[in-house]
Order: C-alpha cells, then sequence, then structure tokens
C-alpha cells in the first residue's frame, strides 16, 4: 500500500528541504563573512601595533655601532680603591660619565647613545676597546644587574 500524498503536503516537504539548505548556504555564508572580518581585524591590530621609531635628527657625527656594559667604581669593577677619578680626573657620575677607546672616541667628548641618551667621554677602561662604552653607574649592584646589553648594538653619534 503506498500512501499518496497530497499536493499540499508534497509543497511542504519541498519548500522545508529548500529552507533548510537555504538556511545551511546562509549559515556558510555567514561564517565566512565572520572570518574575513576576523582576520581584517587582526590585520588591523597588527599594523597599528607596529611601532614606528620616530626618526630624529641628531647634530653630530655618527661613528657606528657600539656594544654597551655598565660599571661602578668600586674595586671589582675598577681594579682602585673606591671613590677613584676618571682618567679625565672628574669624579665619575651616573648619568654623564661613560669609559670609551680613545682612539676612538676622543677624551671630552659629548656623545649621544641612540636610545640611552647623552654621556661624556670621561674615562678608559682596561676591558673598553674598539666599539664598545661602559657607561657609569652609582652601585655595583646594579652594575651587575644592567650587565652588559649582549647582543645589543646601540647607534652612537659625536655631539658637535
Amino acid at each position: 500500500m503506498t500512501r499518496r500524498i497530497s499536493t499540499k503536503q508534497k509543497i511542504k516537504k519541498f519548500f522545508k528541504k529548500e529552507a533548510i539548505a537555504i538556511f545551511r548556504v546562509s549559515f556558510i555564508f555567514i561564517i565566512l563573512m565572520l572570518l574575513c572580518i576576523m582576520n581584517r581585524v587582526s590585520e588591523y591590530r597588527a599594523e597599528k601595533a607596529k611601532v614606528q621609531q620616530p626618526t630624529v635628527e641628531v647634530p653630530g657625527r655618527y661613528i657606528g655601532e657600539f656594544s654597551i656594559s655598565h660599571y661602578c667604581s668600586c674595586p671589582i669593577c675598577t681594579g682602585t680603591p673606591k671613590g677613584s677619578r676618571t682618567a679625565t680626573g672628574h669624579i665619575p657620575r651616573e648619568g654623564r660619565t661613560v669609559a670609551v677607546d680613545p682612539k676612538l672616541i676622543p677624551l671630552h667628548s659629548t656623545i649621544y647613545v641612540e636610545g640611552e641618551g647623552v654621556y661624556v667621554a670621561e674615562d678608559i677602561g682596561g676591558g673598553v676597546k674598539g666599539k664598545h662604552l661602559d657607561v657609569y653607574v652609582d652601585d655595583h649592584q646594579r652594575a651587575l644587574q644592567l650587565g652588559t646589553l649582549k647582543g645589543q648594538k646601540k647607534k652612537v653619534y659625536i655631539l658637535e
């Protein structure tokens, strides 16, 4: 016995199948649109997150990229009694004094270390050879904490 389906039921069944198909296509379309929007948002965030370093005009002569280390006036760092003076006769000061190789940077020169600041070449050191700077800090713990900026090179300029 076959059961006869009325025309009305056929139309209902047809539209039900079509509605499900339309729903599936719409659902897939919405998912794809959301993925595209999320991709654009992540691209926008990545672009926005890129920090662009401002271009700074430095009124001086570029002398190269130098490695940086830190020292204090204790006997461990300098090999001399505490409170000793620099090679130029000054008392070393944090934020001012830097030890240099006088073959590259003349003593008493004012230098700018990119990202660090302005220093005066007031000292020389046994371990300061070539493109290396030794920045003075007030205490030994801080010198150890800052240590050597391994693998980091900083651009250095002699200010006119």
